[in-house]
């Protein structure tokens, strides 16, 4: 495994992963089918277009995290993990 930084990301996948992190937190707690959907997604995305890195763990397990809290009902910490999501991918000068 390697330690890449967010800036490490192409342009495209970074785009994509933060829109569709801020369409699930904006969804809640209104509209969990969005949410879900859009969490999928990312999911997807990630495992899919990332290299394997301590980012692209933490990001699965955020999105686990963010399902799990789903499940729960609990929208505030659903919205909570989306958003420190959307934090870790926008910082460029954090090692990961």
């Amino acid at each position: 495994m390697t330690d890449r930084r967010a800036d490490d990301i192409p342009p495209d996948v970074h785009d994509t992963l933060t829109q569709l992190l801020a369409a699930a937190a904006d969804a809640l707690p209104e509209d969990d089918a969005t949410a879900r959907a859009s969490l999928d997604t990312v999911s997807r995305v990630v495992a899919n277009k990332l290299a394997e890195s301590d980012l692209k763990d933490r990001l699965l397990h955020g999105c686990d995290a963010v399902a799990d809290r789903l499940d729960t009902g609990d929208d505030a910490a659903a919205i909570a993990y989306l958003e420190s999501m959307h934090d870790l991918l926008d910082r460029d000068d954090s090692p990961h």
